[in-house]
């Protein structure tokens, strides 16, 4: 299938892949694969009714799960976070609505003690409904994730998120017929933005394995990556395309990073099939230029700007 692409002098692809805009990896501590995590409960920063004190729990229980999903993390059960309650409810005054602000040497306390490498926590700022124009119940969650790395004792990451029960938002026309449905949809409606989050601060890393189909001009339409479902990856998930310095370096290349972006179409348990989005230029430039070292000079990220 590569014969179809057209021939560039080494001068013209570095120009061309020049003109790619890079984009920084986030941070330097991003966690590497099967590291221990835990998540706490959220917190709440207003009084509501009855129900929504039970919502901390659940948006947690979505975190925690979401984490679990990517294969990722050692994510801590909830049977084994239980039998620590005790010893975490002493090192917070047993004051649960506090985890979101406390300090950095009381979380740190945490971490060790379930020998966890990072803590997400979080709060939750608004929980909202109202009767749309149909007559039907609509919600609003407001709410922010904090992922603490114990090794640093610092944030690593902060995020804030607006989910609502429908697309857009408490104007919706279409609703739940109670408050309760409506908050329900808005919860499940939060798994596919934190899954989000997670790729993002915590990318996971795929090679290319080879062109999946191309037109007969050499325009790359899909490719297979090393990755399936096994590794976490989703259908309709989005990657990016990377040819990292170090690797570009040794193409005689400088400073690139980001190429393109591609879509998941197809999950095996390890490989998928990846829609190009982005980038068909550039990825046909680093492939004639790599030849075939491709495999190891392109990769794909999670990470999503």
């Amino acid at each position: 299938m590569f014969q179809h692409f057209p021939t560039f002098s080494r001068t013209s692809l570095f120009l061309l892949l020049s003109l790619i805009a890079m984009v920084p990896l986030y941070g330097q501590d991003a966690l590497s694969p099967n590291q221990r995590v835990t998540v706490l409960p959220f917190s709440l920063s207003f009084e509501g009714e009855e129900d929504v004190a039970n919502y901390p729990k659940m948006l947690a229980e979505v975190v925690q799960s979401a984490l679990g999903q990517t294969k990722r993390f050692i994510v801590l059960e909830r049977m084994n976070l239980d039998l620590a309650t005790e010893e975490i409810d002493r090192i917070f005054n047993s004051e649960q609505s506090a985890y979101f602000n406390r300090s950095s040497q009381d979380l740190i306390q945490v971490g060790k003690l379930l020998d966890a490498k990072y803590i997400f926590t979080g709060n939750i700022s608004n929980v909202a409904t109202a009767i749309n124009t149909g007559g039907l119940y609509v919600a609003e969650f407001g709410f922010t994730i904090k992922a603490f790395s114990v090794e640093t004792g610092k944030v690593y990451i902060t995020e804030t998120f607006n989910i609502s029960s429908g697309k857009s938002g408490l104007k919706l026309i279409a609703g739940e017929t109670s408050k309760r449905e409506a908050l329900n949809k808005a919860l499940q409606n939060t798994v596919v933005p934190i899954q989000e989050f997670i790729d993002k601060y915590f990318p996971l890393e795929a090679h290319f394995k080879r062109v999946h189909k191309a037109t007969k001009g050499g325009d790359i339409l899909e490719i297979v990556i090393d990755r399936g479902f096994s590794s976490g990856l989703r259908t309709k998930q989005k990657l990016n395309l990377w040819l990292p310095e170090t690797e570009a370096t040794q193409l005689s290349l400088v400073g690139m990073g980001k190429i393109g972006s591609v879509k998941i179409i197809e999950l095996e348990s390890n490989s998928a099939i990846c829609r190009i989005m982005e980038g068909r230029a550039a990825l046909r430039a680093a492939i004639e230029i790599s030849g075939k070292a491709a495999t190891e000079h392109i990769l794909l990220r999670s990470t999503i700007d």
